[in-house]
């Protein structure tokens, strides 16, 4: 972690863990900071990126059968 510091002005860290952006958060949690998955922050973390409005956009658009919009081919889909 120490040679990209030198990289920056200044260390990102504290910027990356805000909880404003889970998906960040969880990366540097687990990749940056090397927190493994059963670390109850990390945990928390993945609980907040499901709750977090992008991925309920997401969810609330796709119909009932799997898929997006009005392709209702399967293998388009996430069924």
């Amino acid at each position: 972690m120490e040679e990209w510091k030198s990289l920056l002005r200044d260390d990102p860290t504290a910027w990356l863990l805000e909880e404003c952006n889970p998906a960040v958060r969880y990366f540097a949690l687990s990749t940056l900071l090397d927190r493994e998955g059963g670390d109850p922050e990390v945990m928390a973390t993945r609980e907040a990126i499901n709750q977090s409005e992008p991925v309920n956009r997401l969810l609330n658009a796709q119909g009932p059968a799997g898929y997006w919009d009005r392709d209702k081919r399967p293998y388009h889909g996430v069924s």
